[in-house]
């Protein structure tokens, strides 16, 4: 479920890749955007890269609906990038509360 002060929609999806440890990635379906989850060993941990992409564009449907509700897509962007950074930053503030191993 997402929102924006008064605009609420939900938002379906599909995996399309899961190799635990790797990557999870997954497709919208109301708009084809692709997101991933990629892990990768660094010299301190794992470095996390969280990825959104458009390969096929936006549908007609979603340009029509971020133009009308969200504000266009450049703010619906940011918006985004913003939200992406503040879940890499919750994943990170977990992990380095658990014990150590």
């Amino acid at each position: 479920m997402n929102r924006r002060k008064h605009v609420r929609w939900v938002t379906l999806s599909r995996v399309i890749t899961c190799s635990p440890g790797q990557e999870i990635g997954w497709v919208l379906l109301t708009n084809r955007s692709e997101w991933r989850y990629q892990l990768q060993p660094s010299a301190t941990g794992t470095s996390i890269t969280h990825i959104r992409r458009t390969p096929r564009g936006e549908s007609r449907f979603a340009l029509l609906f971020t133009q009308a509700l969200l504000g266009g897509q450049a703010c619906h962007d940011a918006e985004l990038e913003q939200g992406m950074n503040q879940g890499l930053g919750r994943i990170k503030a977990i992990v380095e509360a658990l014990p150590s191993r």
